[in-house]
């Protein structure tokens, strides 16, 4: 990964590893903020940080790696592009879990107007979540990149 287009900014998988555990521990405290905000102990919070990161640094790498491999051999590098993936990634993934699974999951029973508001909701949490994911993007492109 090292090697490749001159001008573009360069990364090994050495570094690539160190922006999976900051991305996982950025978003480990996020989770962790939450649990206090919701009135969560110390023992809480420490198991909202270490779930959060875990789960998290998981979805990174089954999720985001696969389409972060085909931007960077593509020259898609920019610290930009990371933010728009993290933040498109974030925001598909969480309007899918909301809205059981783009409505072809066990959808409960409704009118037209529940599931309009039930969709409306869905994704403004997913966006507010996308600029989550479009930070930690950032924050773990800061990590693995650098130019020769």
């Amino acid at each position: 990964m090292g090697e490749g287009k001159r001008g573009l900014p360069q990364t090994s998988l050495e570094r690539a590893g160190l922006a999976i555990g900051a991305g996982g521990a950025a978003s480990g405290v996020g989770w962790a903020l939450l649990a206090a905000l919701n009135g969560a102990g110390p023992l809480g919070m420490l198991t909202a940080l270490a779930l959060g990161a875990l789960f998290t640094m998981l979805g990174i790498t089954a999720l985001a790696a696969p389409v972060w491999l085909a931007l960077h051999l593509a020259g898609h590098r920019g610290p930009g592009m990371a933010a728009l993936t993290g933040a498109g990634l974030t925001f598909v993934l969480f309007l899918f879990a909301q809205t059981y699974g783009f409505g072809l999951g066990g959808v409960p029973p409704g009118d037209g107007a529940t599931a309009a508001m039930r969709w409306a909701s869905a994704a403004a949490v997913a966006l507010v979540l996308a600029l989550f994911g479009a930070a930690i993007a950032a924050l773990m492109w800061w990590v693995a990149y650098r130019r020769d």
